[in-house]
């Protein structure tokens, strides 16, 4: 523990964690617990899987090794201090991993459809990917998506928008498009975009053509 300006803090020194490693600070106001805090936490290499599965998050989410990085604070006490009292930015960047409960043909085949449906018919499957990059800002209870690249092997899924995770709503945008080539060869496909909204784990997909007026993509 140190003491700077009045204000203490706790290093949470290089240590094991999930098959990785972990390291941050924990800095109290100058009130003490009363006064809140900020915690910056950074994971490297740790098992991102294992973390869903602990904190039983439901719905499509990653599986894989992936390293974590969030500043979060809040201006509550400590002791009476939730998610939604929290603001900060989080970033997630992984490699080789799955998206858990997302079959990416049964959602393009249902989107082609014009139709709205419900994730759940999707979800009996997964999506390889060999990258994957997420990037939030925090405001006490509502998240905005700034970045969501989730790179197949053959598409590129995207996703941007807002997360109000008090609520336990979503507000979303997103494109299913054609994997870039490195040769620079045309994309074959135009790309399939999408709205997601309502309640999660189990949100409405409105695909774009249904607004627009547009034909569905074939």
């Amino acid at each position: 523990m140190r003491i700077e300006n009045g204000r203490a803090s706790f290093d949470v020194g290089d240590s094991t964690f999930l098959d990785g490693r972990m390291t941050g600070r924990i800095a109290l106001a100058e009130d003490g617990f009363r006064g809140g805090g900020q915690v910056q936490m950074s994971l490297s290499n740790v098992d991102i899987g294992a973390i869903v599965s602990t904190l039983a998050l439901p719905g499509p989410l990653p599986s894989g090794i992936g390293s974590a990085d969030f500043e979060l604070s809040t201006d509550r006490p400590l002791w009476a201090t939730s998610a939604s009292d929290m603001s900060g930015r989080f970033r997630l960047r992984m490699g080789s991993g799955t998206l858990t409960h997302f079959n990416r043909q049964a959602f393009e085949e249902r989107a082609a459809k014009n139709t709205f449906f419900n994730i759940s018919e999707a979800a009996g499957g997964s999506f390889d990917f060999v990258r994957a990059d997420v990037e939030a800002r925090l405001d006490r209870g509502l998240a905005e998506l700034t970045k969501a690249e989730i790179e197949g092997n053959e598409k590129l899924l995207t996703l941007s928008g807002m997360i109000p995770y008090r609520t336990g709503s979503v507000a979303l945008a997103g494109t299913l498009a054609d994997r870039p080539q490195g040769d620079g060869a045309a994309t074959v496909n135009p790309p399939l975009s999408f709205f997601v909204g309502g309640s999660w784990p189990e949100p409405v997909i409105s695909p774009a053509s249904i607004l627009t007026g547009q034909p569905p993509r074939q």
